[in-house]
Parts: C-alpha cells; sequence; structure tokens
C-alpha cells in the first residue's frame, strides 16, 4: 500500500496512464504475487503446522511420562461403520507398552442417537487376532425409538461379561486426544464430516475448517483493497492514502 500511495504522490501513476498502462495493469503483479503467497501460506497453515503442533506437544507428553512415570492420555477416536453407524472411543490412559487402554468407553450412534453403550475396565490388543479383547464390560444395548425419563433413550438389554472382543483400530493409530489445531485440513474436514453424521456438536470444527483458509488469504485482501485507495487524488497528501 505504501509503493503505491508512493506511486501516486510522485505522479508515477499518471505517468503509467499516460503511456497507456492501466491501474489493473501496474497491480497485476502485486496482487499475483499475493496469491501465490496466500496459497502457499494456505498449504503450509493447512498441512505442515498442525503436523509440527502435534510433534512437538507429543515429545512434550513423552518427556513428562518419563519424568513422572504417568501414563500417556487415552484416546479418542471416532470411526464409520457399515450401516450409518459411528462408533466412538474413549478410554483414560493408554499405556503403548502393553497395547492397553484404561476405563473404555465405546458408543455406537446412528442419526445422532447412541444404540449401544460399552464400558470396560480395561482394553489389550491381541496383535496375531487383529482385535481388543475387553475385560469386566458392561454392555448397554439402547432402543432406537422411544425415550425413557428426562429424554434419555431407553435401556433394551444391560449386559455383564468378564471378556468380550472387538475390532476397533490398531494400536498405532492410538494417540493422545488430538487439539483441534493438530488436525491438518483434510483429517479436519473428514473428522467434521464423522461428527456431523453422528449428530454430534462440530461448530468448533467448522470454524477451524473456516479459519485454515480465511486466515492465509488475507493478505490477498488487504492487498486488493490497498491498491485502489492508495492512488489518492493529486491534490490530496500521501498521508490520506
Amino acid at each position: 500500500m505504501n509503493v503505491f500511495g508512493q506511486l501516486s504522490a510522485n505522479f508515477e501513476i499518471i505517468a503509467f496512464k499516460t503511456h497507456g498502462i492501466s491501474l489493473k495493469r501496474v497491480a497485476l503483479p502485486v496482487i499475483l504475487l499475493a496469491f501465490s503467497f496466500s496459497i502457499l501460506n494456505a498449504w503450509f497453515n493447512s498441512f505442515i503446522v498442525p503436523h509440527s503442533l502435534k510433534g512437538a506437544r507429543d515429545i512434550l507428553l513423552q518427556a513428562r511420562k518419563q519424568l513422572s512415570g504417568a501414563l500417556v492420555e487415552g484416546p479418542n477416536l471416532t470411526l464409520e461403520l457399515s450401516g450409518g453407524v459411528v462408533r466412538k472411543v474413549v478410554a483414560l490412559n493408554w499405556d503403548s507398552t502393553n497395547l492397553t487402554m484404561y476405563k473404555v468407553t465405546v458408543s455406537d450412534w446412528k442419526g445422532g442417537i447412541p444404540i449401544r453403550i460399552i464400558f470396560a475396565e480395561r482394553a489389550r490388543y491381541a496383535p496375531d487376532e487383529g482385535k481388543w479383547h475387553l475385560y469386566n464390560v458392561v454392555s448397554f444395548e439402547l432402543k432406537e425409538e422411544g425415550k425413557g425419563d428426562g429424554g434419555a433413550p431407553k435401556v433394551s438389554s444391560l449386559t455383564e461379561l468378564k471378556e468380550m472382543s472387538l475390532k476397533l483400530v490398531p494400536p498405532q493409530r492410538i494417540t493422545r486426544k488430538k487439539k483441534l489445531d493438530e488436525y491438518d485440513l483434510l483429517e479436519l474436514l473428514r473428522e467434521y464430516r464423522l461428527i456431523r453424521k453422528a449428530g454430534g456438536d462440530s461448530r468448533e470444527m467448522l470454524v477451524e475448517l473456516h479459519s485454515k483458509i480465511a486466515i492465509p488469504f488475507a493478505g490477498l485482501v488487504f492487498a486488493a483493497f490497498a491498491i485502489p485507495l492508495s492512488n489518492q487524488p493529486v491534490r490530496t497528501s500521501s498521508l490520506m492514502g
């Protein structure tokens, strides 16, 4: 903006127009450069920065774990099953050395309504079977239609088991719960769609999605406004521009 203000104050814009060069032609390189930087910034902000933040926080968490001997914060996963069912898995702690989750809650959702909830004291991964073995399990089967007192879904059956098996995800995909700024653009879009499909609150993710695009392109918008605003009439001062 300051460059175009100086060009206008020194009558360079008039000189360009006198030689048949329009303001659009003069501004085109600036707009193209701003657009190129916006694309680069959007790619950097959407894919490089989230993974860098996640890596830095994982290193910090591992350092704290080694100092205190505490377990890494448990996973928070959202999976899409067949038949329009979305499965959410939450565990308070995850021990990567024993491939074990502790205080596990598994909930299945269909159309924004919970249809099954499973609580387990712990879940251990069996690599040879590719399944998780859940121990000290309490399983609630919920009715999809009709609600009980307080608007909660009705419980159709309750089962207590010493052990049960579930096919969830391989332990390599289990990490601590990600923060929104640690998702890249594609991961955030996928999680947003899953949560919307499950009927959850996705407003924060929608805001993060918009910000990953809007913030990098702010420079392009400023450049587009700066060029005409800085091109002031000759009798006004450059400070007005």
